[in-house]
């Protein structure tokens, strides 16, 4: 799990990347930004499969570590 906060990653920048885009959300959702939610609305399906694609490698070391530690208790 230590390797994907590593700050030199690409996990890393794609996190912030992400965060960015939550705080905007959020901004849009406040100043009823209408077209804005909508349009975020819309991606989301888009945004988690393909964040499930581009973190997969770090997602399978973080569930293979998971596994072997419950295991090894």
């Amino acid at each position: 799990m230590r390797s994907f906060l590593d700050k030199n990653t690409r996990a890393w920048t794609l996190l912030k990347g992400l965060l960015t885009i939550m705080v905007f959300a959020i901004v849009a959702v406040l100043l009823r930004l209408d077209t804005i939610v909508w349009i975020l609305k819309n991606i989301t399906t888009i945004a988690v499969t393909a964040f499930l694609v581009v973190f997969q490698p770090e997602l399978r070391k973080a569930l293979e570590q998971l596994g072997t530690e419950l295991l090894s208790v």
